[in-house]
């Protein structure tokens, strides 16, 4: 009988402070930490999210070459969900929903699963969709981190990035990396379609 095993949170958290104090790799610290938070919340495994070493072995044939988590597979959404706080406050918080396309390797039948990512976690600093957020925003992959930008400026930064991606803003953005979070948290949460840029 297959099953697997979970991740005890105190695992997690412990592995989450000794990630969260790689600063000299920043970006890939924030995603072993996305990466194992959205595994623990939606109990997939890790190639579910990023390609693992199935993948770049070329074991998945399916998927060779194929990006297994796109950015406009994961919806956000804060209105209406809150939650009951020990003393009694409530608390109005981040709620993502992930749509994955995987192929199944014996029937070769394409299927998707929809998860729905929910606050797992008291401190903010624990919570799966605190660090799912950190690591697309690391990419770039708001649209609002492209505000003011024309699509030379936006097809510039998207080529900057699959050369190398420094984290963060967008090479060349004309706001700030605060006021990008605030317009995110205020409700623009869209994807940025590099493709549906260049078409």
């Amino acid at each position: 009988m297959n099953r697997k095993e979970k991740m005890c949170d105190q695992l997690l958290w412990l592995m989450m402070d000794f990630d969260a104090n790689d600063l000299i790799r920043l970006n890939a610290s924030v995603q072993r930490i996305a990466i194992r938070s959205f595994v623990r919340v939606t109990c997939c495994r890790g190639g579910a999210m990023a390609t693992d070493y199935h993948d770049r072995a070329g074991l998945c044939v399916q998927w060779m070459g194929k990006v297994v988590l796109r950015a406009q597979d994961l919806l956000w959404s804060r209105e209406n969900f809150k939650v009951l706080m020990p003393d009694g406050t409530e608390e109005e918080t981040l709620r993502s929903q992930c749509h994955q396309r995987r192929v199944k390797f014996h029937y070769h039948e394409r299927y998707t699963y929809k998860h729905s990512s929910t606050c797992d976690a008291l401190e903010v600093s624990r919570r799966a969709n605190t660090w799912l957020y950190l690591h697309c925003f690391r990419l770039g992959l708001f649209a609002v981190q492209y505000a003011g930008m024309d699509l030379a400026a936006v097809l510039a930064a998207a080529a900057a990035r699959r050369n190398w991606c420094a984290g963060g803003m967008p090479h060349g953005a004309i706001i700030s990396e605060p006021d990008a979070h605030a317009r995110w948290a205020a409700g623009d949460r869209r994807a940025i379609l590099f493709a549906a840029a260049r078409g």
